[in-house]
């Protein structure tokens, strides 16, 4: 069965290349065939194909709704705070503020990552309030992602540094005499 496919597949292209067709089989039985006439070969009539007619070629079209020409590049950046700004509060709360270029569409949210790690719920504006962050060295990360999570664009990492200050307690010195 496969030999047979095979041969036809290969008539088919000598027939495409050549309008005479020889036919013969080898000492092992197997047939073949060629442009080039050789002994013991028979010439064998083939129909031509006329080729394909140079019309249209189909192109899929876009979704409905979407400009395939157009791909938008988004730029998210941090406005605030500045990369290597320390922040004083005892209460260890960092307000951020992202902003993209050009302005993202209402389909689109913002995910604020602490450290690389996401907070929160997204959003749809690019503004979050963070509470309780513990003091020290912290990086700040804004990305814009679509429906279903997928990542479209992020800011660069800032460095921030949260000051916390904290109550000393007085040492008490021991009471004792002697």
């Amino acid at each position: 069965m496969l030999r047979t496919i095979v041969s036809m597949g290969l008539l088919l292209i000598l027939s495409a290349a050549a309008d005479t067709v020889y036919q013969w089989t080898d000492e092992q039985g197997n047939l073949h065939y060629s442009d080039q006439p050789r002994e013991g070969a028979k010439q064998i009539d083939v129909d031509v194909t006329p080729p394909i007619s140079e019309g249209p070629i189909a192109v899929p079209r876009p979704p409905a709704g979407s400009d395939a020409a157009t791909i938008v590049q988004y730029q998210v950046s941090i406005a605030q705070p500045q990369d290597q700004q320390t922040l004083r509060d005892n209460q260890g709360t960092i307000v951020v503020r992202a902003t993209t270029n050009p302005p993202a569409p209402s389909s689109l949210r913002y995910r604020l990552l602490l450290n690389g790690d996401p907070q929160g719920r997204l959003h749809e504006n690019g503004q979050f309030r963070l509470t309780n962050v513990e003091r020290g060295e912290h990086l700040l990360a804004v990305e814009l992602v679509d429906t279903t999570g997928k990542k479209i664009a992020s800011s660069q990492a800032i460095t921030v540094y949260m000051h916390r200050a904290t109550q000393q307690r007085p040492v008490i010195a021991p009471l004792g005499g002697g």
